[in-house]
C-alpha cells in the first residue's frame, strides 16, 4: 500500500488493473494527486471513496486516470462538480459531469445539482449509481442509450422519466425507492429485468403498499402495462390494489 498525505492507495485486483484510492482527510475539496496515480501505471482503474464521503463538495481528477470504478463515491450526498484535467485523454468534466472522453459513458452526476439535466447525445451507458440521491426533477434521455446500470437513479428526487426507445433492457432496481416519481414512461418496448425469484408475489406486494421499497405508482403502472404474467395475475393483482397502503 502507497501512503500519501491523507490518502491510501492499493492495487485490488490480481492484475493490478484495478486500485482503490481512500481519502482519510477532512478537506470538502478532494484533488487527487497525478504522482500518486502513476504509481498505478497505464490504463488502471480506480475506486475512489473518502472517510468523509457524503460531506465532499467538489473531486478533482488528474490527467493520468484512466478510469473510474463503478459505483464509486456511493451516497457523496453534498457532491457539487466533478472536475478532470483537460489533457487527460480518457475522461472529461462536463459542467461538472463525468464522462468518458468519447462521450459514450456518462460515469458519475453530482448529487448536488438540480432542475433537469439534459444527457449528452452520444450517451450509450450510464454507469451504476451514476445518479444516486440526485436532486434533479427531470433527467432526459438520449435515443443513443443502450444500458443503465443498476440502481442508477435509486433514492434520487426525479419527477420526470421518459425512456428512449433505444434501451432494450431495464433492470428493476434502476428506480427504486424514486418516491417522487410522477410522471414516467417508456416509448419503446423496454423489458424489465426483474431480479426475484417469484416476481409475481412480489409485484402483489408492490401493488398493496407491502414491498420492501417505495415504488412510484406511475412506475409501478408502466412496469405492470408489460408484466409477462398479467393475465394470469390480475384477480390478485386488482385485489392487492383494493388492500392498498398507497398515497394514490
Amino acid at each position: 500500500m502507497s501512503k500519501w498525505k491523507d490518502f491510501e492507495f492499493c492495487a485490488a485486483g490480481w492484475d493490478k488493473k484495478r486500485w482503490d484510492l481512500r481519502y482519510t482527510g477532512e478537506n470538502k475539496d478532494l484533488v487527487i494527486p497525478e504522482k500518486m496515480i502513476a504509481k498505478a501505471g497505464e490504463k488502471a482503474t480506480i475506486a475512489i471513496s473518502a472517510a468523509n464521503g457524503n460531506e465532499l463538495e467538489s473531486i478533482t481528477l488528474p490527467k493520468n486516470i484512466y478510469d473510474v470504478w463503478l459505483g464509486t463515491l456511493y451516497g457523496a450526498k453534498s457532491l457539487k462538480k466533478i472536475t478532470v484535467d483537460p489533457e487527460n485523454p480518457y475522461l472529461k468534466d462536463v459542467d461538472g459531469v463525468l464522462y468518458t472522453k468519447d462521450d459514450k459513458r456518462l460515469i458519475k452526476m453530482p448529487c448536488q445539482k438540480t432542475g433537469t439535466y439534459t444527457v449528452s447525445d452520444g450517451v450509450e451507458e450510464i454507469e451504476v449509481t451514476a445518479f444516486q440521491y440526485s436532486h434533479l426533477d427531470e433527467v432526459i434521455l438520449p435515443e443513443s442509450l443502450k444500458e443503465i446500470g443498476n440502481c442508477c437513479f435509486q433514492y434520487s428526487e426525479l419527477k420526470k422519466v421518459t425512456i428512449p426507445k433505444s434501451l432494450p433492457e431495464l433492470e428493476d432496481n434502476v428506480f427504486s425507492d424514486c418516491r417522487e416519481l410522477e410522471e414516467f414512461s417508456f416509448l419503446g418496448d423496454t423489458s424489465i429485468q426483474y431480479g426475484y425469484v417469484d416476481m409475481d408475489s412480489e409485484m402483489e406486494k408492490r401493488i398493496s403498499g407491502d414491498g420492501f421499497t417505495q415504488t412510484a405508482e406511475c412506475y409501478l403502472l408502466a412496469c405492470l402495462k408489460s408484466y409477462p404474467n398479467i393475465e394470469k395475475c390480475r384477480r390478485k393483482f386488482i385485489a392487492a390494489a383494493k388492500r392498498g397502503k398507497r398515497e394514490k
